[in-house]
């Protein structure tokens, strides 16, 4: 493949490039799992941000053979597009995991739990490259290892897992990120005395006692303050919100609800939303449609990739930000909207593209999609959590630290502060979740004709949810069986629950969710609407 002359790996780089071409060569790698011994086909090599991961895949493709066949990939579209574009010199498409090696078995997608089968067909591929390792589910890699297939896996176990608490944005990393081979410990010569990367590696070792923030303020050495951050209080940061939301890259909070709070805020700020109720139906009546909904200038978040749009425009990526300058056709009875708008990663504007309105009042991070590939799933994007942000780069960076402890604390705000890549901006948040769940503004004014919508899509994400604990709590019951060959009676046959354990496999990991098999009925108290 392609030679690199211009970069000269460093110390850290030279010995994983040894380890991994060993590991092509032999096909698997003596490690350690959760401090057990074991003979593995997957490598896991971790490296704090800096110390060139994506760098290193190049060196790699670099010393590989032009025969040996090599699939990379990337947990979403969007770390699979910035990833392929460091990658262009290697002439490598980087593809997302679920395009290349796992296959959606049916229209639900609810956040991580995701209902698959494992893709048959790999083309001779000899070696599989993932990136972002940290963004990767336990039940993705069981999925992927099945291919039997030699795995090298990069990614920083210091990041934050993928999210299963939909609510809170909490969850748990595949077991490879957390026992890695090695560890990358150099940090590339040119980003050795960024003062942002200073600030990252100082999160991981502050020693937590309130709150995150506080720990920071105290603890953190008043001379690495640069102009690069900045920490200020809540008071300030909505004094001058204007100033804020003019010239940030993007805000970035913790909670859902947070996120619902400060878009409405940040609409009422550019006049998108008017707060009081003469001023709304001035505007209801210039727009001819509720304030509530989107209207032209707004910011908007794609929730999914896109890729059925026309090929001179490129995918849409699931996180890509764009700006809406044409509303073309507003139709809130029929849940869509026509609009033309502008990326702010393209030149040209894209047009015509058809978006649902109900994720504009759901959970963004739920991930729930539907089958119709030609519409597009898109939310307000003034605010948006550091989940959704996973794998994005951005030159200012404010983050709203609406989160104060917890398992994950300093995984969240360690992919935060390293989203930025000039300036970062912590604000002090003072609200409690409480207090936060408690503000009017931090629920939705849902328009009347988009409610049924939304109350589809929200009964969707419970029964999904349901039919994942379900079948959690079965298998939990089958691991804590005295003995796991004993038989039972499965739809009028004697299975074991070894078998059954099989079952719940990736081939037989499906739920039919269209059907009547759930009475949707039974959700609507959960909900708070009436069918």
């Amino acid at each position: 493949m392609n030679n690199n002359k211009e970069i000269i790996p460093n110390k850290s780089q030279e010995l994983a490039l040894s380890i991994m071409l060993m590991f092509i060569e032999k096909k698997h790698i003596l490690t350690t799992i959760n401090k057990i011994p074991v003979k593995s086909k997957v490598l896991c090599i971790a490296g704090k941000a800096g110390t060139g991961k994506s760098t290193l895949i190049k060196f790699l493709l670099d010393k590989l053979p032009s025969n040996l066949k090599v699939l990379v990939t990337s947990p979403t579209g969007k770390a699979a597009n910035a990833l392929g574009n460091k990658l262009k010199d290697n002439n490598v498409d980087v593809l997302t995991i679920h395009s290349s090696l796992l296959q959606l078995e049916d229209d639900l997608r609810c956040g991580d739990r995701i209902e698959f089968t494992v893709r048959e067909e790999m083309g001779g591929i000899s070696l599989i490259i993932i990136d972002e390792m940290s963004m990767v589910t336990d039940e993705h890699m069981k999925g992927i290892e099945k291919h039997n297939i030699p795995i090298i896996a990069l990614g920083d176990f210091r990041q934050l897992p993928p999210p299963i608490n939909k609510d809170k944005n909490e969850g748990i990393q595949n077991v490879y990120i957390n026992n890695p081979f090695m560890e990358l410990d150099i940090v590339e010569r040119q980003k050795a005395h960024n003062p942002i990367l200073r600030l990252a590696d100082f999160i991981c070792n502050v020693e937590v006692k309130r709150s995150l923030f506080y720990a920071l303020m105290g603890s953190y050495d008043k001379d690495k303050y640069t102009s690069n951050i900045n920490f200020v209080g809540e008071y300030d940061f909505f004094r001058y919100i204007g100033s804020y939301l003019n010239n940030a890259s993007i805000i970035l909070c913790g909670y859902n609800v947070t996120r619902v709070l400060l878009n409405h805020i940040a609409r009422e700020h550019k006049g998108f939303l008017p707060t009081n109720p003469t001023s709304i139906a001035k505007l209801e009546g210039e727009l001819g449609y509720s304030p509530s909904l989107p209207q032209v200038g707004e910011s908007i978040i794609f929730l999914k990739n896109a890729h059925r749009i026309s090929p001179y425009y490129g995918i849409i990526f699931n996180g890509s930000i764009g700006k809406i300058t044409k509303i073309i056709e507003m139709n809130p009875k029929k849940d869509m909207m026509r609009i033309n708008l502008k990326l702010s990663d393209r030149e040209s504007e894209i047009k015509n593209i058809s978006c649902r309105l109900a994720y504009f009042f759901t959970n963004p991070d739920s991930g729930i999609v539907d089958g119709d590939e030609d519409v597009f799933k898109a939310t307000y994007a003034y605010v948006v959590t550091v989940h959704k942000s996973q794998a994005s780069e951005y030159s200012n960076v404010v983050l709203f630290c609406d989160k104060k402890g917890g398992d994950n604390i300093k995984s969240w705000m360690y992919t935060a502060v390293t989203r930025a890549i000039d300036q970062v901006t912590l604000v002090r948040c003072d609200m409690s979740y409480d207090q936060i769940c408690e503000n009017p503004k931090s629920k939705d004014i849902i328009p009347k004709e988009i409610v049924p919508f939304v109350k589809r899509v929200e009964k969707r994400i419970i029964v999904a949810n349901k039919k994942y604990d379900e079948k959690m709590k079965r298998l939990e019951e089958i691991m804590k069986a005295p003995n796991i060959n004993t038989t039972f009676n499965s739809d009028n046959k004697d299975v074991s629950l070894l078998e059954e354990f099989d079952m719940f496999q990736f081939e037989d990991d499906v739920y039919d969710i269209s059907g009547d098999s759930y009475d949707m009925s039974e959700f609507d108290d959960v909900i708070g609407w009436d069918s």
